[in-house]
Parts: structure tokens; sequence; C-alpha cells
């Protein structure tokens, strides 16, 4: 009898092992994609926002989108993702 319930839940633990493997390699976005989309969004001037603005007002887009381009363009105005910017986020 002993064995009998050694052997049930050995098989239960292993079918729970296989029912939630796949769930372990489920992964979100990788530290680059998430560098990416954070270097997208200070060219699109919606980071930083402050909490008390939330989504930034127009306003404070253009100024971030000014502030972005003075700071890491060197005040070029063409705000194309470029190399530079690559590098910083690094």
């Amino acid at each position: 009898m002993n064995t009998k319930t050694t052997i049930v839940w050995a098989t239960a633990a292993a079918l729970t092992a296989l029912a939630l493997s796949p769930a372990a390699f489920a992964q979100g976005k990788t530290r680059d994609e998430v560098r990416q989309e954070l270097i997208r969004a200070q060219h699109e001037g919606v980071v930083p926002a402050g909490k008390n603005d939330y989504p930034p007002s127009a306003a404070l887009v253009a100024r971030n989108k000014e502030l972005h381009a003075i700071s890491v363009h060197g005040g070029k105005t063409d705000l194309a993702l470029d190399q530079h910017d690559q590098t910083v986020a690094r």
C-alpha cells in the first residue's frame, strides 16, 4: 500500500511539473527592448512626466523634446534615433 501511495504522489508531482513548465519559460520583454522603448519615449517627450501631470500635457511633451534635443543631441532639431542615443541608454 505504501508503494502505491508513493507512486501516485510521484506521478502527480511529475504531471504538475510538466503542466507548469511552459509557464516558467514564458518571458516578457528583454532589457534591450525596454531600453529601446525608453529611448523612443524620451524622443517623443513623454518621459519624464511628473506624477501630477499624467498623461503629460502637450506643453510638457514639447518641453521634454526640447530638453532631450539639448542634452542628448547637442541642440539639433532633428530628433531621429541615432547611435548616440543607443550609447547613452546602456
